[in-house]
Protein backbone atom coordinates (compact mmCIF):
# COMPACT_ATOMS: atom_id res chain seq x y z
CA UNK A 1 0.00 0.00 0.00
CA UNK A 2 3.02 2.43 0.38
CA UNK A 3 2.40 2.74 -3.44
CA UNK A 4 -0.55 5.21 -2.81
CA UNK A 5 0.53 7.07 -0.25
CA UNK A 6 3.91 7.40 2.65
CA UNK A 7 1.55 7.30 5.44
CA UNK A 8 0.20 3.50 6.37
CA UNK A 9 -0.97 2.43 9.83
CA UNK A 10 -2.06 -1.18 11.40
CA UNK A 11 -5.53 -0.85 12.57
CA UNK A 12 -5.28 -1.05 16.33
CA UNK A 13 -8.78 -3.30 17.43
CA UNK A 14 -10.32 -4.44 20.19
CA UNK A 15 -9.63 -8.41 20.15
CA UNK A 16 -12.66 -10.51 20.04
CA UNK A 17 -13.45 -14.25 18.61
CA UNK A 18 -17.62 -12.52 17.31
CA UNK A 19 -17.10 -11.46 13.95
CA UNK A 20 -20.32 -10.59 13.81
CA UNK A 21 -18.93 -7.48 15.74
CA UNK A 22 -15.66 -7.13 14.73
CA UNK A 23 -13.40 -8.36 12.52
CA UNK A 24 -10.25 -8.17 14.57
CA UNK A 25 -6.50 -6.59 14.26
CA UNK A 26 -7.03 -6.88 9.73
CA UNK A 27 -7.48 -3.55 8.58
CA UNK A 28 -5.44 -1.31 7.16
CA UNK A 29 -5.49 2.46 7.57
CA UNK A 30 -4.14 5.04 4.40
CA UNK A 31 -3.85 8.42 4.86
CA UNK A 32 -4.85 9.70 1.21
CA UNK A 33 -5.07 13.46 1.90
CA UNK A 34 -3.85 15.28 -0.95
CA UNK A 35 -2.99 11.91 -2.92
CA UNK A 36 -5.80 11.77 -5.28
CA UNK A 37 -4.23 14.07 -7.68
CA UNK A 38 -1.47 12.24 -8.35
CA UNK A 39 -3.87 8.93 -9.81
CA UNK A 40 -6.28 11.12 -11.07
CA UNK A 41 -8.71 11.66 -8.13
CA UNK A 42 -9.86 9.90 -5.34
CA UNK A 43 -12.11 7.33 -7.45
CA UNK A 44 -9.29 6.21 -9.53
CA UNK A 45 -6.65 5.99 -6.49
CA UNK A 46 -9.69 3.63 -4.69
CA UNK A 47 -9.72 1.82 -7.82
CA UNK A 48 -6.17 0.99 -8.02
CA UNK A 49 -5.97 0.11 -4.15
CA UNK A 50 -8.92 -2.52 -5.12
CA UNK A 51 -7.08 -3.90 -7.92
CA UNK A 52 -4.11 -3.93 -6.14
CA UNK A 53 -5.29 -5.92 -3.29
CA UNK A 54 -7.34 -8.85 -5.80
CA UNK A 55 -4.41 -9.38 -7.66
CA UNK A 56 -2.95 -10.49 -4.50
CA UNK A 57 -6.13 -12.54 -3.89
CA UNK A 58 -7.64 -11.06 -1.27
CA UNK A 59 -10.55 -9.58 -0.84
CA UNK A 60 -11.46 -6.28 0.93
CA UNK A 61 -14.04 -3.58 1.66
CA UNK A 62 -13.04 -0.13 0.82
CA UNK A 63 -14.35 3.52 2.21
CA UNK A 64 -12.89 6.91 2.32
CA UNK A 65 -13.79 8.98 4.36
CA UNK A 66 -12.59 12.30 6.57
CA UNK A 67 -11.36 10.44 9.80
CA UNK A 68 -9.94 7.00 10.16
CA UNK A 69 -12.79 6.13 12.42
CA UNK A 70 -15.54 6.92 9.74
CA UNK A 71 -13.66 5.04 7.09
CA UNK A 72 -13.70 1.87 9.23
CA UNK A 73 -17.12 2.05 10.06
CA UNK A 74 -18.02 2.65 6.72
CA UNK A 75 -16.25 0.04 5.11
CA UNK A 76 -17.05 -2.51 7.63
CA UNK A 77 -20.83 -2.26 8.18
CA UNK A 78 -21.75 -0.15 5.37
CA UNK A 79 -24.29 -1.17 2.43
CA UNK A 80 -22.13 0.01 -0.21
CA UNK A 81 -18.33 -1.10 -1.07
CA UNK A 82 -16.09 1.65 -2.30
CA UNK A 83 -17.57 4.31 -1.07
CA UNK A 84 -16.67 7.85 -0.84
CA UNK A 85 -17.71 10.10 1.73
CA UNK A 86 -17.74 14.23 1.44
CA UNK A 87 -17.23 15.88 5.12
CA UNK A 88 -20.51 17.51 4.69
CA UNK A 89 -22.44 13.63 4.50
CA UNK A 90 -20.01 11.91 7.37
CA UNK A 91 -22.04 12.13 9.96
CA UNK A 92 -25.46 11.32 7.95
CA UNK A 93 -23.80 8.06 6.74
CA UNK A 94 -22.70 6.92 10.46
CA UNK A 95 -25.79 7.25 11.67
CA UNK A 96 -27.53 4.40 10.75
CA UNK A 97 -24.48 1.78 11.51
CA UNK A 98 -24.21 -0.06 14.35
CA UNK A 99 -22.12 0.87 17.19
CA UNK A 100 -19.71 -2.25 16.76
CA UNK A 101 -18.51 -0.48 13.75
CA UNK A 102 -16.26 2.15 16.15
CA UNK A 103 -14.51 -0.03 17.24
CA UNK A 104 -15.65 -0.36 20.45
CA UNK A 105 -14.91 -3.39 22.83
CA UNK A 106 -17.38 -6.24 22.28
CA UNK A 107 -18.89 -6.38 25.98
CA UNK A 108 -19.96 -2.57 24.99
CA UNK A 109 -21.32 -3.65 21.87
CA UNK A 110 -23.41 -6.07 24.01
CA UNK A 111 -24.60 -3.76 26.67
CA UNK A 112 -25.69 -1.13 24.30
CA UNK A 113 -27.87 -4.22 21.99
CA UNK A 114 -28.95 -5.44 25.25
CA UNK A 115 -30.21 -1.63 25.70
CA UNK A 116 -32.02 -1.10 22.43
CA UNK A 117 -28.85 1.30 21.38
CA UNK A 118 -28.63 -0.54 17.47
CA UNK A 119 -27.31 2.41 15.79
CA UNK A 120 -24.54 5.19 16.00
CA UNK A 121 -27.31 7.60 15.97
CA UNK A 122 -29.53 6.66 18.84
CA UNK A 123 -25.95 6.43 20.61
CA UNK A 124 -25.35 10.34 19.65
CA UNK A 125 -28.88 11.26 20.50
CA UNK A 126 -28.17 9.35 24.73
CA UNK A 127 -26.54 12.03 27.12
CA UNK A 128 -23.29 12.23 27.02
CA UNK A 129 -22.71 12.64 30.80
CA UNK A 130 -23.89 9.46 32.06
CA UNK A 131 -22.06 7.46 28.69
CA UNK A 132 -18.05 6.72 31.01
CA UNK A 133 -19.72 5.89 34.08
CA UNK A 134 -21.70 2.80 32.63
CA UNK A 135 -19.22 2.08 29.31
CA UNK A 136 -15.99 3.58 30.06
CA UNK A 137 -14.85 6.49 28.26
CA UNK A 138 -13.06 4.55 25.40
CA UNK A 139 -16.57 4.02 23.23
CA UNK A 140 -16.76 8.33 23.48
CA UNK A 141 -13.06 8.21 22.26
CA UNK A 142 -14.06 6.33 19.41
CA UNK A 143 -17.35 7.79 19.03
CA UNK A 144 -15.69 11.00 19.03
CA UNK A 145 -12.48 10.18 16.65
CA UNK A 146 -15.14 8.61 14.15
CA UNK A 147 -16.88 12.38 13.84
CA UNK A 148 -14.00 14.34 13.93
CA UNK A 149 -14.22 15.94 17.20
CA UNK A 150 -11.03 15.09 18.05
CA UNK A 151 -7.80 13.88 15.96
CA UNK A 152 -6.77 10.77 16.16
CA UNK A 153 -3.31 10.22 14.18
CA UNK A 154 -1.89 7.64 12.87
CA UNK A 155 1.82 5.41 13.39
CA UNK A 156 2.67 5.29 10.05
CA UNK A 157 4.71 1.96 9.43
CA UNK A 158 8.76 2.16 8.43
CA UNK A 159 8.95 1.82 4.80
CA UNK A 160 12.52 -0.01 4.31
CA UNK A 161 13.88 -0.17 0.97
CA UNK A 162 15.07 -3.03 -0.74
CA UNK A 163 18.90 -3.49 0.39
CA UNK A 164 20.70 -3.81 -3.12
CA UNK A 165 23.38 -2.41 -5.15
CA UNK A 166 24.67 -1.86 -8.05
CA UNK A 167 27.71 -0.83 -10.26
CA UNK A 168 27.16 0.50 -13.93
CA UNK A 169 30.40 0.47 -16.14
CA UNK A 170 31.13 2.94 -18.63
CA UNK A 171 31.82 0.63 -21.12
CA UNK A 172 32.20 -3.70 -21.33
CA UNK A 173 34.13 -5.23 -18.13
CA UNK A 174 35.52 -8.78 -18.58
CA UNK A 175 38.54 -8.54 -16.01
CA UNK A 176 38.45 -10.80 -13.24
CA UNK A 177 40.28 -8.25 -11.08
CA UNK A 178 38.08 -5.21 -12.17
CA UNK A 179 35.12 -7.99 -11.08
CA UNK A 180 36.78 -8.59 -7.85
CA UNK A 181 37.28 -5.41 -6.64
CA UNK A 182 33.43 -4.46 -8.00
CA UNK A 183 31.99 -7.58 -5.57
CA UNK A 184 33.51 -6.31 -2.65
CA UNK A 185 32.27 -2.44 -3.04
CA UNK A 186 28.81 -3.91 -3.46
CA UNK A 187 29.17 -5.74 -0.19
CA UNK A 188 30.47 -2.63 1.28
CA UNK A 189 27.26 -0.80 0.29
CA UNK A 190 24.94 -3.80 1.51
CA UNK A 191 26.38 -4.28 4.76
CA UNK A 192 26.54 -0.93 5.77
CA UNK A 193 22.45 -0.99 4.92
CA UNK A 194 22.12 -4.00 6.95
CA UNK A 195 24.27 -3.19 10.00
CA UNK A 196 21.74 -0.06 10.46
CA UNK A 197 19.47 -2.18 10.58
CA UNK A 198 21.11 -5.12 12.77
CA UNK A 199 20.24 -7.53 10.49
CA UNK A 200 22.41 -10.14 8.34
CA UNK A 201 21.82 -11.44 5.14
CA UNK A 202 20.26 -14.81 4.42
CA UNK A 203 20.18 -14.89 1.20
CA UNK A 204 21.69 -13.17 -2.04
CA UNK A 205 20.56 -12.42 -5.72
CA UNK A 206 23.60 -11.88 -8.15
CA UNK A 207 22.59 -10.58 -11.64
CA UNK A 208 24.92 -10.17 -14.16
CA UNK A 209 23.67 -7.57 -17.25
CA UNK A 210 25.48 -8.41 -20.86
CA UNK A 211 25.01 -6.16 -23.67
CA UNK A 212 24.01 -8.98 -26.61
CA UNK A 213 23.00 -11.11 -24.34
CA UNK A 214 20.33 -12.12 -21.34
CA UNK A 215 20.91 -11.41 -17.82
CA UNK A 216 22.84 -13.41 -15.92
CA UNK A 217 21.22 -14.48 -12.87
CA UNK A 218 22.55 -16.42 -9.32
CA UNK A 219 21.01 -16.93 -6.33
CA UNK A 220 23.02 -17.87 -2.53
CA UNK A 221 21.45 -19.28 -0.08
CA UNK A 222 22.55 -18.97 3.48
CA UNK A 223 22.63 -21.53 6.44
CA UNK A 224 22.51 -18.52 9.02
CA UNK A 225 22.27 -14.48 8.84
CA UNK A 226 25.42 -13.19 8.10
CA UNK A 227 26.99 -9.98 7.43
CA UNK A 228 30.42 -11.02 7.33
CA UNK A 229 32.64 -9.31 4.12
CA UNK A 230 34.94 -11.94 4.01
CA UNK A 231 32.09 -14.99 4.10
CA UNK A 232 30.01 -13.02 1.01
CA UNK A 233 32.80 -12.74 -0.71
CA UNK A 234 34.01 -16.05 -0.65
CA UNK A 235 30.36 -17.03 -1.29
CA UNK A 236 30.11 -15.09 -4.37
CA UNK A 237 33.03 -15.96 -5.70
CA UNK A 238 32.19 -20.00 -5.18
CA UNK A 239 28.44 -19.02 -6.78
CA UNK A 240 30.00 -17.71 -9.92
CA UNK A 241 32.82 -20.53 -10.28
CA UNK A 242 29.36 -22.86 -10.56
CA UNK A 243 28.15 -20.23 -13.27
CA UNK A 244 31.22 -20.84 -15.18
CA UNK A 245 29.95 -25.30 -15.57
CA UNK A 246 26.96 -24.19 -15.82
CA UNK A 247 27.49 -22.06 -18.65
CA UNK A 248 29.26 -24.31 -20.43
CA UNK A 249 26.78 -27.23 -20.33
CA UNK A 250 24.70 -24.76 -21.97
CA UNK A 251 27.17 -24.23 -25.18
CA UNK A 252 29.37 -21.13 -23.74
CA UNK A 253 32.87 -21.73 -25.11
CA UNK A 254 35.62 -20.49 -22.74
CA UNK A 255 38.35 -19.11 -24.33
CA UNK A 256 42.25 -19.83 -22.79
CA UNK A 257 43.79 -16.70 -20.92
CA UNK A 258 40.12 -15.13 -20.06
CA UNK A 259 38.46 -14.86 -16.79
CA UNK A 260 35.96 -17.68 -15.83
CA UNK A 261 33.21 -14.49 -15.52
CA UNK A 262 34.09 -13.03 -19.09
CA UNK A 263 33.95 -16.60 -20.47
CA UNK A 264 30.22 -16.85 -19.20
CA UNK A 265 29.58 -13.70 -21.01
CA UNK A 266 31.08 -15.20 -24.34
CA UNK A 267 28.47 -15.41 -27.18
CA UNK A 268 28.47 -19.21 -28.46
CA UNK A 269 26.88 -18.58 -31.49
CA UNK A 270 29.08 -15.31 -32.53
CA UNK A 271 32.33 -16.15 -30.97
CA UNK A 272 32.27 -11.80 -29.87
CA UNK A 273 33.18 -12.48 -26.23
CA UNK A 274 30.96 -9.74 -24.74
CA UNK A 275 31.66 -9.12 -21.00
CA UNK A 276 29.78 -7.18 -18.53
CA UNK A 277 28.35 -3.82 -18.38
CA UNK A 278 26.38 -3.82 -15.05
CA UNK A 279 26.80 -6.07 -11.59
CA UNK A 280 23.93 -5.53 -9.02
CA UNK A 281 23.77 -7.65 -5.35
CA UNK A 282 20.66 -7.91 -3.78
CA UNK A 283 19.85 -9.00 -0.54
CA UNK A 284 15.95 -9.93 -0.57
CA UNK A 285 15.77 -12.16 2.51
CA UNK A 286 17.51 -10.99 5.70
CA UNK A 287 17.59 -11.39 9.67
CA UNK A 288 18.23 -9.77 12.72
CA UNK A 289 22.10 -10.96 14.41
CA UNK A 290 21.68 -11.32 17.47
CA UNK A 291 24.84 -10.23 19.75
CA UNK A 292 26.40 -13.62 21.63
CA UNK A 293 28.19 -13.86 24.38
CA UNK A 294 30.67 -16.57 24.13
CA UNK A 295 32.21 -18.32 27.00
CA UNK A 296 35.60 -19.54 26.88
CA UNK A 297 34.76 -23.30 27.06
CA UNK A 298 32.64 -22.95 24.37
CA UNK A 299 34.50 -21.01 21.71
CA UNK A 300 35.61 -24.37 20.11
CA UNK A 301 32.10 -25.58 19.76
CA UNK A 302 31.14 -21.94 18.18
CA UNK A 303 33.84 -22.07 15.88
CA UNK A 304 33.32 -25.61 14.53
CA UNK A 305 29.29 -24.76 14.20
CA UNK A 306 30.41 -21.85 11.93
CA UNK A 307 32.90 -23.85 10.03
CA UNK A 308 29.92 -26.68 9.18
CA UNK A 309 27.53 -23.79 8.13
CA UNK A 310 29.82 -22.25 5.78
CA UNK A 311 30.64 -25.79 3.92
CA UNK A 312 27.37 -26.27 3.79
CA UNK A 313 26.88 -23.10 1.89
CA UNK A 314 29.47 -24.08 -0.43
CA UNK A 315 28.22 -27.11 -0.66
CA UNK A 316 24.67 -25.69 -1.80
CA UNK A 317 26.07 -23.46 -4.38
CA UNK A 318 28.44 -26.49 -5.94
CA UNK A 319 26.13 -29.21 -6.04
CA UNK A 320 22.52 -27.45 -5.96
CA UNK A 321 19.73 -26.10 -3.41
CA UNK A 322 18.35 -29.12 -2.94
CA UNK A 323 21.05 -31.46 -2.70
CA UNK A 324 22.13 -30.99 1.21
CA UNK A 325 19.77 -32.83 3.27
CA UNK A 326 19.30 -32.54 7.10
CA UNK A 327 17.59 -35.06 9.11
CA UNK A 328 15.14 -34.10 11.77
CA UNK A 329 13.95 -36.59 14.34
CA UNK A 330 10.67 -38.58 13.99
CA UNK A 331 9.07 -40.25 17.03
CA UNK A 332 9.12 -43.87 15.60
CA UNK A 333 10.88 -46.90 16.73
CA UNK A 334 11.16 -47.95 13.24
CA UNK A 335 14.87 -47.24 11.49
CA UNK A 336 13.86 -45.71 8.51
CA UNK A 337 10.83 -44.29 9.89
CA UNK A 338 12.63 -42.41 12.86
CA UNK A 339 13.74 -39.29 10.88
CA UNK A 340 13.12 -37.40 7.52
CA UNK A 341 15.08 -35.46 5.42
CA UNK A 342 14.63 -31.76 4.56
CA UNK A 343 15.75 -29.36 2.21
CA UNK A 344 18.62 -27.34 4.26
CA UNK A 345 17.96 -23.73 2.88
CA UNK A 346 15.68 -20.84 4.90
CA UNK A 347 13.98 -23.45 7.13
CA UNK A 348 11.16 -23.73 4.82
CA UNK A 349 12.29 -26.58 2.80
CA UNK A 350 9.84 -29.75 2.04
CA UNK A 351 11.65 -33.27 2.97
CA UNK A 352 12.91 -35.30 0.38
CA UNK A 353 14.24 -39.11 -0.01
CA UNK A 354 18.05 -38.99 -0.28
CA UNK A 355 20.11 -42.04 -1.62
CA UNK A 356 21.82 -41.97 1.67
CA UNK A 357 22.11 -39.59 4.20
CA UNK A 358 23.18 -38.47 7.87
CA UNK A 359 20.98 -40.75 10.06
CA UNK A 360 20.86 -38.67 13.33
CA UNK A 361 21.05 -40.99 16.63
CA UNK A 362 18.26 -41.37 18.55
CA UNK A 363 17.34 -38.86 21.96
CA UNK A 364 17.19 -42.07 23.99
CA UNK A 365 20.49 -44.85 24.41
CA UNK A 366 20.26 -47.90 22.48
CA UNK A 367 22.11 -51.06 23.22
CA UNK A 368 23.56 -51.11 19.67
CA UNK A 369 25.32 -48.81 17.99
CA UNK A 370 23.60 -47.05 14.65
CA UNK A 371 25.58 -46.76 11.27
CA UNK A 372 25.41 -43.50 9.86
CA UNK A 373 24.45 -45.28 5.91
CA UNK A 374 21.01 -46.23 6.06
CA UNK A 375 19.62 -47.60 2.83
CA UNK A 376 16.13 -45.80 1.80
CA UNK A 377 14.71 -49.92 1.89
CA UNK A 378 16.08 -52.77 3.45
CA UNK A 379 17.15 -55.02 0.76
CA UNK A 380 16.65 -58.69 1.03
CA UNK A 381 19.79 -60.94 1.58
CA UNK A 382 20.64 -64.40 1.79
CA UNK A 383 22.24 -65.50 5.38
CA UNK A 384 23.48 -68.86 6.73
CA UNK A 385 23.27 -69.15 10.61
CA UNK A 386 25.06 -71.18 13.19
CA UNK A 387 23.16 -73.17 14.13
CA UNK A 388 21.53 -74.25 10.78
CA UNK A 389 18.48 -75.37 12.41
CA UNK A 390 17.70 -72.43 14.75
CA UNK A 391 15.44 -69.92 14.41
CA UNK A 392 17.81 -67.59 16.68
CA UNK A 393 20.66 -68.54 15.16
CA UNK A 394 23.58 -66.01 14.46
CA UNK A 395 24.76 -65.03 11.13
CA UNK A 396 27.84 -66.62 9.81
CA UNK A 397 27.88 -65.85 6.18
CA UNK A 398 25.86 -63.53 3.62
CA UNK A 399 24.79 -62.89 0.14
CA UNK A 400 24.74 -59.12 -1.25
CA UNK A 401 25.06 -58.08 -4.79
CA UNK A 402 26.27 -61.63 -5.86
CA UNK A 403 29.03 -61.70 -3.54
CA UNK A 404 29.10 -63.73 -0.36
CA UNK A 405 30.76 -62.16 3.04
CA UNK A 406 31.72 -64.12 5.35
CA UNK A 407 30.83 -62.71 9.53
CA UNK A 408 33.84 -62.86 11.25
CA UNK A 409 32.20 -60.35 14.51
CA UNK A 410 28.21 -60.60 15.25
CA UNK A 411 26.81 -58.35 18.15
CA UNK A 412 22.74 -58.33 19.10
CA UNK A 413 20.29 -59.58 18.80
CA UNK A 414 18.70 -56.22 19.31
CA UNK A 415 14.96 -57.04 19.46
CA UNK A 416 12.83 -53.88 18.14
CA UNK A 417 9.05 -54.44 17.60
CA UNK A 418 6.75 -53.27 14.40
CA UNK A 419 3.96 -50.99 14.62
CA UNK A 420 1.07 -53.68 14.99
CA UNK A 421 -1.82 -51.09 13.58
CA UNK A 422 0.24 -51.84 10.14
CA UNK A 423 -0.03 -55.39 9.84
CA UNK A 424 2.04 -58.64 11.63
CA UNK A 425 5.47 -60.04 10.68
CA UNK A 426 6.81 -56.70 12.03
CA UNK A 427 9.05 -58.07 14.75
CA UNK A 428 12.93 -57.53 13.62
CA UNK A 429 16.26 -58.87 15.39
CA UNK A 430 18.74 -56.27 14.43
CA UNK A 431 22.84 -57.30 14.62
CA UNK A 432 26.07 -55.43 13.64
CA UNK A 433 28.13 -58.04 11.82
CA UNK A 434 31.40 -57.30 10.76
CA UNK A 435 33.20 -59.56 7.63
CA UNK A 436 36.50 -60.96 7.00
CA UNK A 437 37.52 -58.18 4.81
CA UNK A 438 36.53 -55.69 8.08
CA UNK A 439 33.62 -54.05 6.87
CA UNK A 440 30.89 -53.64 9.36
CA UNK A 441 27.36 -53.75 7.88
CA UNK A 442 23.74 -53.65 9.98
CA UNK A 443 21.17 -56.58 8.97
CA UNK A 444 18.13 -57.82 10.74
CA UNK A 445 15.95 -60.83 10.44
CA UNK A 446 11.86 -60.37 10.74
CA UNK A 447 11.09 -62.81 13.48
CA UNK A 448 8.07 -63.95 11.63
CA UNK A 449 9.11 -64.61 8.23
CA UNK A 450 12.90 -65.72 9.11
CA UNK A 451 13.92 -63.15 6.10
CA UNK A 452 17.14 -61.40 6.15
CA UNK A 453 17.71 -57.86 5.43
CA UNK A 454 20.49 -55.41 5.17
CA UNK A 455 19.77 -52.40 6.41
CA UNK A 456 22.62 -50.15 6.49
CA UNK A 457 26.49 -49.83 6.55
CA UNK A 458 28.86 -48.92 9.52
CA UNK A 459 31.64 -45.99 8.05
Amino acid sequence: MMRFTPVVSIAQLPSTGNWQLTTGNDSIFLDVTGCGRTFGGLPNLLEQVHQALRSMQLHARLAIAPTPGAAYAIAFAGDENGRIIPPAEMRDALTPLPPAALRIPLQTAEALYRLGIQTIGQLMQLPRNDLPARFGHEMLTRLDQAIGHIPEPLTALTYRPPIEARIDFDGVVDSLETIGLTFKDLIGQVIAELSRRGCGARKIELEFDRPDAPILLKSILLSRPSRNAANLFNLIRCATDGMEDNARHQGTIARTGRSHLARLSTNSDSMIPSGFTAIRLTIPLFQPVADEQIHLIEQEVHHSQLELDHLIERLMLRLGDEAIAQARLLESHVPEHAYEAGIRADGSGSSKTQQAIAYPLPLAPYPCARPLLLLNHPTEIRVMVCPSHDCDGRPISFTFDGQTHHVAHAVGPERIAGQWWLGHNRTRDYFAIETETARRWWVFRVRETRKWYLHGEFE
